[in-house]
């Protein structure tokens, strides 16, 4: 059992210890303790999804990828609405903007979800979890 009193970085250096030392199931207890704290903590997502997948756990892999993914749109929503109160005027001439250039499946709520290299990556590697689920 893991000490709750140690911070996220400690954290992460331990389950890549217990990962090194084959305790997986340690390892991934850890790195959830992590997300549990730091929702879209990269390491700890890219930890999980390799030993998600190298223990062919895809139910689970698909579980962090759409937790990450809801939570990147979360973070992006709440940072978008924040601006958008701030800034009434041009919030409302970039989201008409938006809609002509980007087509309506890129807003969300009111807001326009911009994906970054790291969120387009783990939407790819959904598809193949959800088709390696289906068949």
């Amino acid at each position: 059992m893991l000490d709750k009193a140690i911070s996220d970085k400690e954290l992460l250096a331990r389950a890549k210890a217990l990962e090194l030392d084959g305790e997986t199931d340690e390892a991934i207890e850890a790195y959830q303790r992590v997300l549990r704290n730091q929702p879209l903590n990269e390491t700890a997502i890219a930890r999980l999804l390799v030993l998600y997948r190298r223990e062919k756990l895809y139910k689970q892999e698909l579980a962090v990828l759409k937790a990450a993914i809801s939570a990147y749109e979360a973070e992006q929503l709440a940072m978008q609405q924040a601006w958008r109160k701030k800034h009434q005027k041009a919030a409302r001439i970039s989201l008409s903007l938006a809609r002509k250039l980007a087509g309506e499946g890129t807003v969300k709520k009111g807001a326009v979800i911009y994906d970054d290299r790291l969120v387009t990556t783990w939407r790819k590697r959904k598809a193949v979890v959800m088709k390696r689920l289906k068949g």
